[in-house]
């Protein structure tokens, strides 16, 4: 039972990070993609 737990816990804790990654991946490509007019 505990084992099971654990192993959810880490197995959601992979897709938030996975998801914050790809939140954070989508935002810096909008980021720059708005920026790089500008900057040039």
């Amino acid at each position: 039972m505990i084992r099971m737990i654990r192993t959810s816990l880490t197995n959601d804790a992979r897709e938030t990070i996975a998801d914050v990654l790809g939140v954070c991946a989508v935002t810096a490509m909008i980021g720059l993609a708005l920026m790089a007019p500008g900057l040039m």
